[in-house]
């Protein structure tokens, strides 16, 4: 059993020696536990009772890092006693740099982090400063007596001073830290700026794995299902959607408009379809596909029999066809006040399609050899495109098959449009198109969380990083 369970040892100072403290800190926890810990907040627990343990009395610890996120700068990470963990995340000003963010009021010039950002060596704060910054109010307010802080630099980056990060560790002792105390905090530097940007790392892998193929997807392959053909058949709605005439609209309006306006409804389309158990699996020029499903074993196997699909889809099957027909008829509710309200502004709107299908999908890994996508395949995601290519001609807005809609157990609001033929079909199918939900709840509608209508001033006036 390794020693960082035995009994905690005497303070530094007494029996234990900041050689002796050091040492234990490399050896016995930044070198063996630390990098098994499963999570950050696991290791910022850990290493701050690990702290007090080798007699540092240490009552909080702040840990602030860059991230490479595309909405997230820094995230920032807080041990208090007794064992309270809490992480923030600061989002992105543009790409402006620690001095602009500073001259523009986004942050704080004495903060003890934004000091190291901006070059200092180190920080130490007393409680009783004539001079304690505004944003070190809570020490007062807490009790805390003394703080101290050094930057994490890496040593490629040690030429230029560049900041990745930093730490503050503070204290309630009355006499603040001790030479030794700081001694022991200075000497295992090294080792807790490799152990946490591991871990900063493995974050930003599993955060961008999920930003970029699907919350589901994203988790499997950092699981290491990576071979290529691996993966199962799943049982799944599959939801296909695209802004009718967009080629039109590209050749009419400038690139940052059509920016403008399929990231509007993107983001729309994200937000609602995940607000009912929907994961995007693709952007697609203009388009989006989407699929529902249930995450239990049951649903995911290497094939199924008819009566296995029978029993899923009465228990699970329903359920999943009614999430997605919420998520298409709040998906409307909310692209019509899009509309409204670019069009309102003298702005371009968009229309969208939707097309609805149920059934098997092959759920893996396919590509060449060196280019592989985690996705869906099979007919079901063919029928769901097929179906979704009839929107405009139709003009409908929401149109699914009959498999879906039998499944969704809702007749009542779908109205059939008739028999079609689809391409790759070989039968004419049914298709029902979802009752218009748009002029439903418009009245007073409030669209400012959408960040397409955000202005400038409407972000935080100042973005603190306090330590």
């Amino acid at each position: 059993m390794s020693d960082y369970h035995c009994a905690p040892k005497p303070p530094a100072g007494e029996t234990h020696t900041v050689q002796e403290a050091v040492q234990e800190l490399h050896r016995l926890f930044l070198h063996v536990e630390a990098m098994d810990m499963k999570n950050q907040e696991a290791l910022i627990m850990a290493y701050s009772e690990k702290l007090n343990e080798v007699g540092v009395p240490v009552d909080r610890f702040y840990r602030g890092a860059t991230v490479t996120h595309p909405l997230i700068r820094v995230l920032t990470m807080k041990w208090e006693k007794p064992d309270i963990v809490s992480s923030k995340p600061y989002t992105r000003q543009g790409n402006m740099d620690t001095r602009e963010l500073i001259e523009n009021g986004y942050l704080v010039g004495d903060e003890p982090m934004v000091r190291m950002a901006m070059g200092e060596p180190f920080v130490r704060i007393n409680v009783n400063d004539p001079n304690l910054p505004k944003d070190c109010q809570w020490m007062k307010d807490d009790g805390y007596v003394e703080l101290y802080g050094l930057p994490s630099i890496s040593q490629k980056k040690q030429v230029d001073g560049k900041m990745e990060g930093g730490f503050t560790w503070t204290t309630k002792r009355p006499e603040g830290f001790s030479d030794d105390h700081l001694a022991i905090l200075k000497g295992h530097l090294l080792d807790l700026c490799t152990v946490a940007r591991y871990h900063v790392k493995d974050y930003t892998m599993q955060t961008l794995l999920k930003i970029y193929l699907g919350d589901d997807a994203g988790r499997r392959v950092h699981h290491g299902q990576i071979e290529r053909g691996d993966g199962l058949i799943i049982r799944s709605v599959v939801w296909f959607s695209d802004i009718r005439g967009f080629t039109k609209m590209s050749g009419e309006l400038s690139r940052g408009e059509v920016m403008e306006v399929i990231n509007g409804v993107f983001e729309v389309t994200e937000r609602v379809t995940r607000k009912y158990g929907g994961q995007i699996l693709k952007f697609m020029g203009d388009g989006i596909m989407v699929f529902f499903s249930d995450n239990t074993t049951s649903f995911q196997r290497d094939s199924f029999t008819a009566g296995e699909k029978k029993q899923l889809d009465d228990a699970h099957g329903a359920k999943l066809c009614r999430n997605a027909r919420h998520a298409a008829e709040e998906f409307q509710r909310e692209l019509c006040r899009l509309k409204i309200e670019r069009e309102a502004q003298g702005l371009r709107g968009a229309s969208v399609g939707v097309g609805l299908h149920y059934g098997d999908v092959s759920y893996g890994n396919v590509g060449g050899l060196e280019r592989l996508d985690f996705t869906v395949i099979g007919p079901t995601v063919n029928l769901a495109s097929r179906i979704e290519s009839k929107c405009s001609s139709l003009s409908a807005q929401v149109l699914a098959s009959s498999d879906f809609v039998l499944l969704d157990r809702a007749p009542q609001l779908w109205n059939t449009r008739g028999k079609h033929e689809l391409k790759g079909v070989k039968e004419p199918m049914e298709l029902y198109e979802l009752q218009s939900m748009c002029g439903e709840g418009m009245a007073g509608a409030d669209i400012s969380s959408l960040s397409l209508f955000r202005s400038p001033g409407a972000a935080e006036s100042s973005t603190s990083l306090n330590p």
